[in-house]
């Protein structure tokens, strides 16, 4: 998880909300959140390394042959699983006790 970029997270957590997701509609929601305008050039090779690291998996839609659904993969999913708790861990650090 730790060598994935902040926009990188972001559109795994896209897909694990909407998937199967199209990348019209992964683009659009990041927009919604607060991202200005997502290019082509920024989504489409940022997924493609999500898919190359195996962490969603890319179907191409027949009969089109050019829309494009992403799922997230279980190593997806664990990795999700894995970032909620670390955020979880510093969000409520354990109490610190002092000596009197």
């Amino acid at each position: 998880m730790n060598q994935l970029t902040g926009f990188q997270r972001d559109l795994l957590w896209t897909v694990a909300d909407i998937q199967p997701a199209i990348g019209q509609e992964i683009k659009r929601e990041l927009e919604e959140e607060g991202y200005e305008v997502v290019t082509h050039g920024r989504f489409y090779p940022n997924m493609d390394e999500l898919v190359s690291a195996g962490l969603v998996e890319k179907h191409v839609q027949v009969p089109d042959l050019r829309t494009n659904t992403y799922t997230l993969t279980d190593e997806g999913h664990r990795v999700l699983e894995e970032r909620k708790r670390w955020e979880a861990d510093r969000a409520n650090p354990p109490a610190q006790v002092t000596a009197d």
